[in-house]
């Protein structure tokens, strides 16, 4: 998730925001949905200047609100907070004078708008401008960026919580100051949920650490590629299913999903298939989504791939891609949605219960339910 335009590759600028957005030529379109421990569901589109939410129960008919959010959007996200009273859209947008990350909450209590208010890029929320999402247990909602320093120096990351209301929240502003390489680092670090920031250090990028995000500055757990023997330090992709495991993915000449279990500081890795080359395609390029989309229970999570083909004269061309659904403990492939087509790629949720995982995906303008049985 990302404010500034920094990608690794050509490859990447099209997965920017593959599994929360949505592009096409006629308008561009974001999207985002989520799943509660419940079984319930939301969803949020955002499309010329209407931001169009559902909430939905498995008990009650569904829930409709809209709200404007002016400027070009970029990137969605959807939370729940843990005490199911609300929901939380962020709309990160590109305006004339700079970025700015919309947000508009639900209160599942009464059907309306708690709220609806603005962040804005500024000197400290130069990049990477996140709505994170809410604040372990509570109804506080967490925005970060970046500041503005030089290329040399270390960064300095920007915690700010906000009430339900819109309003700042006492004492609720947070510095960190991370190494240089974060600035540019793509992968999501923040893991919001468990109070807990990660972050890679520079030159060198293992080991990727972890310090409290809000409150007093306290280093915690690291992870290191010995946990999984390789691919652990600068992830492509990282997820937090549970508090004492981090899960993440890489792609180069194998794409590789992983998970750590911290306290162990050990872990597993699965190497996921790839396209073989046919007729004039000399090799297939993947790139993954930055955030891993995890169940509300954090048995499964999900891992979005684009494809970039290159043929015999090095053209290159977008070939589709793939959803990935992977079971945390033990790591296993549970199944593959290919995503084929020019309407391009949505907002994605997964959720699993009952002996099987369900993927709830937006494709052409429409919302998709998929599931899978887990497997033994």
């Amino acid at each position: 998730m990302i404010g500034s335009k920094h990608y690794r590759s050509a490859a990447f600028l099209c997965l920017a925001v593959f599994m929360v957005a949505a592009a096409s030529a006629q308008s561009t379109e974001v999207s985002c949905a989520v799943f509660d421990p419940d079984g319930d569901w939301a969803t949020a589109v955002m499309s010329s200047g209407k931001l169009a939410f559902e909430m939905h129960g498995s008990n009650a008919p569904a829930k409709a609100l809209d709200t404007r959010v002016d400027g070009n959007p970029e990137l969605c996200r959807l939370f729940l907070s843990a005490d199911k009273r609300y929901a939380a859209i962020g709309v990160r947008v590109s305006e004339a004078d700079g970025d700015a990350l919309h947000i508009a909450v639900f209160d599942r209590s009464t059907g309306k708008w708690a709220s609806s208010f603005a962040v804005k890029q500024r000197e400290d929320l130069w990049s990477k401008l996140r709505f994170e999402g809410f604040l372990g247990d509570a109804s506080k909602l967490v925005v970060t960026g970046i500041g503005k320093s030089k290329p040399r120096d270390d960064v300095n990351l920007k915690v700010l919580l906000f009430g339900p209301d819109g309003q700042p929240a006492t004492k609720g502003v947070f510095d960190r100051t991370l190494p240089r390489s974060n600035r540019s680092w793509d992968a999501d670090s923040v893991d919001a949920r468990h109070n807990r920031l990660w972050f890679v250090g520079s030159p060198q990028f293992c080991p990727v650490k972890s310090v409290t995000l809000t409150g007093a500055v306290n280093y915690g757990s690291s992870i290191t590629d010995a946990a999984v023997g390789g691919t652990v330090c600068f992830p492509d992709a990282i997820g937090f299913p549970q508090s004492d495991v981090v899960v993440g993915g890489n792609t180069g000449n194998q794409n590789w999903v992983w998970r750590v279990d911290i306290a162990a500081g050990a872990g597993e890795k699965i190497e996921l298939p790839q396209a073989k080359p046919a007729g004039m395609v000399k090799w297939n390029g993947y790139a993954m989504a930055q955030v891993l989309e995890t169940s509300p229970d954090g048995e499964v999570f999900l891992v979005a791939r684009s494809i970039t083909a290159w043929d015999l004269f090095d053209r290159s061309r977008e070939a589709g891609g793939e959803l990935d659904i992977v079971q945390t403990k033990p790591l296993k492939l549970i199944g593959t949605i290919p995503l084929k087509g020019g309407c391009g790629f949505g907002g994605v949720a997964i959720d699993h219960r009952n002996g099987e995982t369900t993927v709830l995906q937006r494709r052409c303008g429409k919302w998709e339910r998929e599931s899978f049985p887990n497997r033994q």
